[in-house]
């Protein structure tokens, strides 16, 4: 199991990514650091899954990490998403991820979850969410072992 954190400074850093001319990312800021993923080695890899987690996914910010995610073409990794809004939000953004994944089509295997957050309860709605992600994978197939499974956390509901 791998677990990551992206705090908005590193979100924020992220978005300057710019397609260079052969198709890999490159910070804009040094077009000559160009990266390019890892090409799958192993039938294990092929069976891979992220679950991301995404705070303040109904502001702009947070809509444009979850379309980042879900417009990943890598067809090695199964994504889950799991949207962390404002309660009075849920059913507007459950409805607005739906037709987003219907448009997508069937070849793209990804979920998206809305679920409610609310920053100032203490961390129980942010608990809730990693528990409930971390839950479903354990259980979804008895195949797949930590080894599989990424947690990604992009926490953008912050206070300034």
């Amino acid at each position: 199991m791998k677990f990551f954190l992206f705090s908005l400074s590193t979100i924020l850093l992220s978005l300057i990514l710019v397609p260079s001319s052969d198709g890999a990312a490159a910070f804009a800021s040094s077009p000559s650091s160009s990266t390019t993923p890892p090409a799958a080695t192993s039938a294990q890899e092929t069976q891979r899954r992220r679950v991301s987690l995404v705070t303040g996914a109904s502001g702009y910010v947070g809509r444009e990490i979850v379309h980042t995610i879900l417009s990943n073409d890598d067809d090695d990794i199964n994504d889950d998403v799991i949207c962390l809004v404002r309660s009075s939000k849920v059913e507007d953004e459950t409805s607005y991820w739906s037709s987003v994944l219907n448009t997508k089509g069937p070849s793209k295997r990804s979920t998206v979850r809305v679920m409610p957050y609310d920053m100032l309860d203490g961390g129980e709605s942010l608990n809730n969410a990693l528990c409930t992600a971390y839950k479903k994978h354990s259980q979804d197939d008895d195949e797949d072992s930590d080894d599989t499974i990424d947690y990604c956390v992009y926490h953008l509901a912050c206070i300034f």
